[in-house]
């Protein structure tokens, strides 16, 4: 009677095996494809999983952390090199969890601390549409992490310090573009990986999300409602203008961020801004550490020396009063982004250039300067045109942040995007 009964169950479980797999490789709808696409654009997956001048989503962009390079995976659908062999559930679990097949853990370089907010329903639509693009074999460039961090035995402790899975759940006592600004940031738009300060395991810093943070040297500036140091003083108009556009009366977006806009938040519907702009201005005020800023003051040599310097490098082009030229060359005078504690993003546009984008021109480096002399201007313009930063820019800041981003003598970069 056994036999007889694993026989006839038998044929059932392959008939039931072989349609499960049909479903699996069933064309999806249009539909799912093009939501799909569009949490792509939501998840800034592009620009991190396409090196400079490859191929979209083939990976192999290097990005610089604190703990050495990592080069982006291929997630087209090549089977040999990409995500092709990919179930859903596999690829919900590396969006989810962290986990790729075989167990394998995934460096949180990849922010799924974030995407882990992500509904299966999103997360399908967005492996439906990475299914749809071409396939493009590239293998994935060795990873250069420095020991110990290369272990991935090591990430278990990791996680269990700063990682646990979760849905994004809507807050009943907020409005419905609270919640979807709410789930745009902390999930598919991954602000706070960027925008938070991290520590020396590269875990974020307990309650400071959004108070800013370092990416390939530049300073990914403090967004929360905090009015001196975040964007609290913005109005909501100029936010959303900014988050569209990449530039505003504030500043005009460099670095990192400049792909970000161009290729995510300016792709998103206008009510989508709005909400994420809503959001930001209703976050905790984060506000900056206290620093030593009569210390930083007291620099007034070096400010007096980027006077002159400013004068005959920069002044030609931003004006003697840092007006810029409006809609082709950045406003200095008032811009955020040269306020912050950090001088990074005052230095870094000297170090590696700027692209152009739109009717702003792009910007050379400054590679015929010193660092002595990229730290004067930058203390320069942190100080003038009631900026009122601290003019703490050193030679040896400089310095660090040319290594950081593998710039050479001659303003060239290895890295970055």
């Amino acid at each position: 009677m056994r036999g007889f009964l694993q026989r006839a169950i038998a044929p059932l479980a392959f008939a039931a095996v072989l349609l499960g797999a049909r479903a699996e490789a069933q064309a999806p709808s249009a539909g799912l494809v093009a939501r799909g696409r569009y949490v792509a654009i939501a998840s800034d997956c592009m620009p991190c999983h396409t090196a400079v001048g490859g191929k979209p989503y083939a990976g192999g962009l290097i990005l610089n952390t604190a703990f050495g390079r990592l080069a982006t995976p291929n997630i087209t659908p090549d089977k040999a090199t990409g995500i092709g062999t990919w179930t859903e559930a596999q690829f919900y679990r590396a969006m989810h969890k962290g986990v790729g097949p075989g167990h394998r853990l995934i460096f949180p370089v990849m922010p799924f601390p974030s995407y882990t907010r992500l509904p299966r329903t999103d997360v399908d639509a967005l492996r439906a549409y990475l299914m749809s693009r071409p396939a493009v074999h590239a293998p994935r460039l060795p990873v250069t992490l420095n020991f110990p961090f290369n272990i991935r035995l090591m990430l278990r402790g990791w996680r269990l310090l700063y990682f646990r899975p979760r849905d994004f759940r809507d807050d009943p006592s907020q409005s419905a573009q609270w919640n979807r600004g709410a789930y745009l940031v902390e999930g598919p738009g991954h602000c706070g990986e960027c925008h938070s300060p991290r520590n020396a395991l590269g875990g974020m810093v307990a309650g400071r999300s959004l108070a800013g943070g370092m990416v390939d040297g530049f300073l990914a500036s403090n967004i929360s409602s905090d009015p001196r140091w975040g964007i609290g003083g913005w109005s909501q108009d100029a936010l959303v203008d900014f988050l569209s556009h990449g530039s505003n009366a504030r500043g005009v977006v460099f670095g990192p961020m400049t792909d970000v806009v161009h290729a995510s938040l300016g792709k998103l519907t206008a009510g989508d801004v709005k909400a994420i702009a809503f959001y930001l201005k209703h976050t905790p005020p984060r506000p900056n550490l206290p620093t030593d800023v009569l210390a930083a003051k007291a620099a007034q040599a070096s400010v007096a020396s980027g006077r002159v310097l400013y004068a005959s490098n920069c002044a030609p082009c931003h004006q003697a009063d840092g007006a810029g030229v409006t809609g082709a060359i950045p406003n200095l005078a008032g811009n955020d982004a040269l306020r912050a504690d950090d001088p990074a993003d005052a230095v870094m546009p000297m170090l590696a250039g700027l692209k152009g984008q739109g009717d702003y021109g792009a910007m050379p480096p400054f590679d015929a300067l010193s660092d002595a002399n990229i730290a004067d201007i930058a203390n320069y313009i942190r100080d003038a045109w009631s900026n009122a930063a601290p003019a703490n820019a050193t030679p040896a800041s400089v310095h660090a942040l040319r290594a950081s981003a593998s710039i050479s003598a001659d303003g060239s970069t290895t890295a970055g995007r």
